[in-house]
């Protein structure tokens, strides 16, 4: 019995300075903060019938564009009778006559943006009006526009586009995104037989 009481005691004695062990236990240490800082990267590419033009920021990388082989040809947005002529709804208009009004002709080709990235961005056009080689001309040649939004079902309503910026999208979030883009000048007799010139910049904005 004697034994017992002291197997007793001891273990008594033991939890009591275990508790206590645990109750006065320490603790040090230190608490960090942690920043991650994710690069930017656009892929951004306009592509037509056989031509692929292409420019990409990222990691280690600078804002760069290549190009399939830059001719006149390769490198310009071509409008003449080749491409036909369409009316105000976009509808092939065959035996055009410049009098009768709402007639234009088309580019020989629409364009295709693709665009990947993993930022928030603005996708813009902007497009100056198109200037007569002749210099006894005086009149400039507006461009027209339209664009279709991958997923969306239709083309948007044509509108003026030389002298503007047109904001795409507003509000592109990271992923990718394709647009189609087509072009018109208007065939009247507002405008002299000739050659005209300008340019269009397809940009992408992060915010």
């Amino acid at each position: 019995m004697k034994h017992l009481y002291r197997t007793l005691l001891i273990a008594a004695v033991l939890l009591v300075v275990s508790a206590f062990a645990f109750a006065s236990e320490e603790t040090v240490g230190v608490t960090i903060n942690a920043t991650a800082q994710i690069p930017t990267f656009i892929r951004f590419s306009l592509s037509a019938i056989g031509d692929v033009w292409s420019g990409i920021i990222g990691p280690d990388q600078f804002a760069s564009l290549s190009s399939a082989p830059l001719s006149e040809e390769t490198v310009s947005l071509i409008f003449d009778s080749t491409a036909g002529f369409v009316d105000e709804n976009w509808e092939p208009v065959e035996n055009p006559d410049p009098e009768s009004g709402n007639v234009y002709i088309v580019a020989q080709r629409n364009l295709v943006a693709s665009i990947v990235t993993n930022a928030k961005f603005e996708y813009i056009v902007t497009a100056a009006y198109l200037m007569p080689e002749d210099e006894d001309d005086y009149v400039t040649l507006p461009l027209e526009h339209s664009v279709k939004v991958e997923g969306g079902e239709d083309y948007s309503e044509p509108k003026p586009i030389s002298g503007k910026t047109e904001k795409i999208l507003e509000d592109g979030r990271n992923g990718a995104t394709s647009i189609e883009h087509r072009f018109r000048i208007p065939f009247s007799l507002d405008y002299p037989a000739g050659v005209y010139t300008g340019a269009i910049a397809f940009k992408i904005v992060t915010l």
